[in-house]
C-alpha cells in the first residue's frame, strides 16, 4: 500500500517516490524528496535539524 500525502495542490507518493502539483511531475532531488517526506510524515511536529541530515 502506498502512502499519499496531500497538502495543498500538492500530493507526494512514497512508494513510487513522486510529487506532483495538479497533476504535474515535480523535479526533486532524492535527498529534497526525502526532507518533505520526513516533514510530511511528521506533521504539528518541531524536527531539529539533525533529524533531517
Amino acid at each position: 500500500m502506498t502512502s499519499l500525502y496531500r497538502f495543498g495542490q500538492f500530493v507526494l507518493g512514497q512508494g513510487r517516490r513522486t510529487l506532483s502539483r495538479v497533476d504535474s511531475p515535480v523535479s526533486l532531488t532524492p535527498k529534497a524528496f526525502d526532507v518533505l517526506l520526513f516533514l510530511a510524515q511528521n506533521p504539528n511536529r518541531l524536527v531539529t535539524k539533525e533529524e533531517l541530515l
